[in-house]
């Protein structure tokens, strides 16, 4: 009898034991802890500030995400870095913001809730980066808000950028003192002032700012086309590393040995490539920034047959003493277009 009570008894805990596990179990899951930063992205001269914006992860608690103000960087890439709360934090699982567009002289805020368990597996997919560097452990969450209230979340690894999620907030009427409570303009002449000191700092962004505002990022910049990239290089060269950066704001790094860098899959157009390759015992450097009309209407002729599954990017550099050319085709069968605008620089690795 003794030792069927100690038998009953174990009996009971281990399932006690089993019971407890299953029901913490998702409880434990979420409560897992990543090492990352909150950044900002506007699409280059597109200028934005938030008036807040935060981040919500675990039970309550939340991080703000540095303004993006008038960074002059491309769309997608991460702005100004503020390391501030814990360093390591459950996964976020809300957006709350609202920011004001100066281009268009429009106030948008929205609350939108993000896909954790997408966020979750990028956070644990951490490998090596383009240069072959191990995993560092820097992840960010980015928030980029452009024209028109279209909002984009993208989580930055080592070796990509993906775009995890699209929102579109409203216009929203909020007092302009919450946005720049110290100023001593009103909120017309501090958007003017604002543009103004842009363009003096950024000559170049002059002709941007003089035209209608384009509703690009919601809708045309996004468009995901079936294709690979196609290396046809001179005999003999050795593909190293390849950057692609896309227009819906997605980067993804490289290596020669990794099997997805030539595959066929679905994504944005590109915006900008670089590529490492040798030649014998020299090595070179490739970049190429593509315009957007251009590569856009490319890939959208070649994939426009309803027999097309998918395309080809075929990138075709020929040198010849000293000097390079460069043919970019798009396209499948006999249905191809040819880019003639982009600009391209090269240069040897020594």
């Amino acid at each position: 009898m003794f030792h069927l009570k100690i038998m009953y008894s174990r009996v009971v805990n281990t399932v006690a034991f089993l019971v407890a596990s299953l029901v913490f179990a998702p409880a434990l899951a979420s409560a897992e802890t990543y090492e990352w930063y909150a950044r900002s992205s506007a699409p280059q001269g597109y200028l934005a500030e938030f008036v807040y914006a935060d981040l919500a992860y675990g039970d309550g608690q939340s991080i703000y995400v540095p303004s993006v103000h008038t960074r002059h960087i491309p769309w997608g890439g991460p702005g100004g870095l503020h390391i501030v709360g814990p360093e390591s934090k459950a996964v976020p699982h809300a957006l709350s913001l609202a920011w004001m567009s100066f281009n268009e002289n429009k106030l948008y805020a929205g609350r939108f809730d993000l896909p954790a368990s997408d966020i979750r597996a990028l956070f644990q997919s951490q490998g090596p980066n383009g240069r072959g560097v191990a995993d560092s452990g820097h992840r960010s969450v980015i928030v980029g808000v452009a024209p028109y209230g279209a909002v984009s979340v993208w989580v930055q690894t080592n070796q990509s950028r993906v775009l995890v999620a699209t929102f579109t907030a409203q216009e929203a009427d909020i007092p302009f003192s919450r946005l720049a409570p110290n100023a001593v303009i009103g909120r017309d002449d501090y958007v003017d002032s604002t543009l103004k000191s842009y363009v003096e700092r950024h000559p170049e962004m002059a002709e941007v700012l003089q035209k209608p505002v384009p509703d690009y990022w919601s809708s045309i910049y996004l468009a995901e086309y079936r294709w690979r990239p196609v290396f046809d290089f001179p005999e003999g060269a050795e593909i190293l590393a390849f950057r692609m950066e896309t227009y819906n704001g997605e980067m993804f790094d490289f290596l020669a040995d990794d099997p997805a860098m030539s595959s066929v899959t679905s994504r944005a157009v590109p915006r900008y490539m670089r590529i490492s390759w040798r030649l014998g015992t020299q090595e070179y450097r490739l970049r190429i920034e593509f315009n957007d009309f251009e590569v856009l209407r490319a890939f959208q002729y070649a994939s426009e047959p309803s027999d097309v599954t998918s395309v080809d990017f075929v990138i075709s550099p020929e040198l010849d003493e000293g000097r390079m050319a460069l043919q970019l085709s798009v396209g499948s069968g006999d249905r191809w277009a040819y880019l003639v605008k982009p600009s391209f620089r090269w240069s040897r690795v020594d």
